[in-house]
């Protein structure tokens, strides 16, 4: 999960709404963090060159 930006209580809420996703729906899911996880890498190294 990409938890940049999320608390405590927001990355647990997230955890139990995903326990019971379907394996299809968490796979889906899971694709969209880690484009998150990506983005906000390429950012950071956006940053660190500028």
């Amino acid at each position: 999960m990409a938890v940049k930006g999320s608390d405590r209580h927001k990355i647990l809420a997230a955890f139990e709404q995903r326990i019971h996703h379907s394996p299809e729906a968490e796979f889906a899911c899971a694709l969209a963090e880690i484009n998150k996880i990506a983005l906000f890498r390429l950012q950071a190294l956006h940053a660190s060159q500028a």
